[in-house]
This record gives structure tokens, C-alpha cells and sequence, in this order.
């Protein structure tokens, strides 16, 4: 553990952790790993996966874990409690946030009933609900929980807390994909001035704040602001965590779509094929990250004046979105939308692929 970084930049060092965190994982026969609890080896190893985008087996080693911890700690111990949470996560991750929402609102009952309903991780279940509730397509419900949860934190943790200043960025982000971006804004401004002086300008919390600051001011008409604040947060990435994290990766996807939107098609076409090379190499085919770039690719490569090409990729993702995320999924709907407007553009132009 005193080997392994907070942030992996070298995910050929990060893999190596890994393989050795397996083996003395399997050679814990007299459970010296669970002698006070489950170690933290254990958490450390299944967030590692998740991050390095090996979303699937963070889910499998985390319902393995999940069960391990239930038959030797007991279900109401908190490190069982905090398998679930993990588990959780990583189903959102993959792509289901209903589930992950389903299994952590079960899971905040069980952490009230067994720790109160002012500890800590119940705090954090909360918080993590709002989330998946927000991603899943209710952002207005994710305020109403944070706005709650927050009075709630700075009662009980202090206004300063680490957990308390993860709120206030989790409340202003989504205000702003509930449609409030001004509020949104002007909150993430006060807050990046805490933030800076409680955690550090290159906490990712603060860079969280910084390029959400920025969506919100290219929101709002500043597409120059957009780009040069996802800039500075792309530098500090990749001094911090490496090019291949996948947060590094997110704020490239950020800094194409504001090119494209700058009037540069073509630029945010050639910027998102690069990032698909990454994010097919770091993440698999199969992440949501990896469609998202390609729906974005597919859309920008119509805008840039090739409807045709815009048709054939929606089509093959599309088909792709089924088989991973399902037919309700939000990406999958999005898509067939997308599809439906730009093969009536192909058709406008008589460029359609059923005519090439």
C-alpha cells in the first residue's frame, strides 16, 4: 500500500500492483487480511481496476468481495457495507444507474439502521444516490438531495470537511444540468476560492470545480473561457494523473466538443479519433466513454460536411448500444435520434449511404 499512488499515471506500474495485490490476495489462507477487517489492499485493488477501465472486472471482484466479506465479517459489518457501495458504483459506471441507484438506496436503510444516520457513510450513500439519480436523468432530484445533504454535512462534518466540499461541487454541477448555469456559475467561482485554499489548486476536487466553471461559462456564451479553462485542466491532469487516466481523457472529450462548437468541425473531428484511439486502448470498446466519443465523432464528422459518414457510424454504434447498454439507456435513445437527423441530412444532400 505505501507503494501504490493515489493516481496511477503509469498504468503498466499500476498493472503490476495489481497482479501482486492478486497474489497475496490468494495467499491470505489463514485470512490475515481480515484479521481487522477487510485491509485496505482489498478497496485500493477494486478502484484500481474501475480506473484503469476495466469496469466489468471491478464489478466482478467487488460482488466477489462483497461475498467474502459477508461470510467472514458478517453483513452489517461496515466494510461489508462498503463492498456494496463499491459494487454499486461500478454498475453505474458500466452503464446502469437505476441499478446503482436501486442497491444504494437499500444500502443508505442498512447504514442508518446500523451506524445512524449521522455517520459518515451514511452521509456518502446519500451523496452517491444523488449521483446516479442526476446521471440517470433526474438532475433536478440530485439538487433536492444535495441541497438536503449538505445542511446536513456542514452540521455535522463542518463546512470545511473534505466530504462537505465534495457536495457543494456535486450541488453546482448538477444545478447546471438542470438548466440553472448562471446560479451554477457564480457558485462554482465562490467555491474554487475554498477549494484552492483548503485542498490545493490540483486536488480533484478542485480541478472537478474548475472544468465544470468552465462548461458553465461556455454554456453561457464564452466559448473561448470554455476552452481556456478545460485547457488549464487538461495541463493539470496530466501533470497529476497521466494522459491515460481516464478523467484526463474526459477533459479531451470536453475540449473537442468546445472546438467544434468554436466553429472548427474538422479540428473536433481529428481531436476525438485521437481520443478514441485512447479510450478504446485504456477503457475497451464496450465503456460508455468510449461510445460517447464515438456518438460525438459521428456528429461532428456530419457537421464538418460528410452527412454519409455521420450515417454509417451512428448506425454501427447504435447497434453497438444495444448489445452493452440496451435499448432504454439514454446514450442508446440519443443515438437514434442523432441517426434519424442526420440521415435526413444525407438524404437533403443525396448523399445518403443507401445511394453511394
Amino acid at each position: 500500500m505505501a507503494a501504490w499512488p493515489e493516481a496511477e499515471p503509469d498504468q503498466v506500474h499500476a498493472q503490476r500492483l495489481r497482479d501482486n495485490a492478486s497474489s497475496v490476495e490468494s495467499l491470505d489462507d489463514e485470512q490475515a487480511l481480515w484479521a481487522r477487517g477487510a485491509h485496505e489492499l482489498f478497496f485500493r485493488h477494486g478502484q484500481s481496476l474501475g480506473e484503469a477501465g476495466a469496469v466489468a472486472a471491478a464489478i466482478d471482484y467487488y460482488r466477489h468481495l462483497h461475498a467474502t466479506a459477508q461470510r467472514i465479517l458478517g453483513p452489517d459489518h461496515p466494510d461489508t457495507l462498503t463492498t456494496r457501495l463499491d459494487l454499486a458504483f461500478w454498475r453505474g459506471e458500466a452503464g446502469n444507474p437505476a441499478d446503482a441507484v436501486e442497491a444504494l438506496e437499500d444500502l443508505l436503510a442498512d447504514r442508518i439502521r446500523v451506524l445512524g444516520t449521522a455517520h459518515p457513510d451514511a452521509l456518502i450513500t446519500r451523496n452517491k444516490i444523488a449521483h446516479w439519480r442526476g446521471e440517470g436523468g433526474d438532475p433536478a432530484a440530485a439538487v433536492a438531495i444535495l441541497e438536503e445533504l449538505l445542511a446536513d454535512q456542514e452540521r455535522v462534518l463542518g463546512p470545511e470537511h473534505a466530504d462537505t466540499l465534495t457536495t457543494r461541487v456535486n450541488l453546482c454541477g448538477w444545478r447546471s444540468s438542470a438548466g440553472d448555469v448562471q446560479t451554477a456559475a457564480r457558485d462554482f467561482e465562490e467555491l474554487l476560492g475554498d477549494l484552492d485554499r483548503i485542498l490545493g489548486p490540483d486536488h480533484h476536487q478542485t480541478l472537478i470545480a474548475r472544468g465544470n466553471l468552465a462548461q458553465c461559462r461556455g454554456a453561457l456564451g464564452d466559448i473561448e473561457a470554455a476552452i481556456r479553462g478545460n485547457t488549464q485542466v487538461l495541463e493539470a491532469k496530466v501533470r497529476t494523473i497521466g494522459p491515460d487516466h481516464p478523467d484526463t481523457l474526459a477533459i479531451r472529450h470536453n475540449l473537442a466538443r468546445w472546438q467544434g462548437r468554436a466553429g472548427d468541425p474538422a479540428g473536433a473531428v481529428n481531436a476525438l479519433r485521437i481520443l478514441l484511439v485512447y479510450r478504446v486502448r485504456v477503457l475497451g470498446s464496450d465503456h460508455p466513454d468510449t461510445l460517447a466519443t464515438r456518438q460525438d465523432l459521428a456528429s461532428w464528422q456530419g457537421e464538418a460536411g460528410e452527412p454519409a459518414d455521420a450515417v454509417r457510424a451512428l448506425e454501427e454504434l447504435l447497434a453497438d448500444q444495444l448489445r452493452v447498454l440496451g435499448p432504454e439507456n439514454r446514450q442508446s435513445a440519443a443515438t437514434t435520434q442523432q441517426l434519424s437527423h442526420w440521415q435526413a441530412r444525407a438524404a437533403e444532400s443525396g448523399s445518403h449511404p443507401n445511394n453511394s
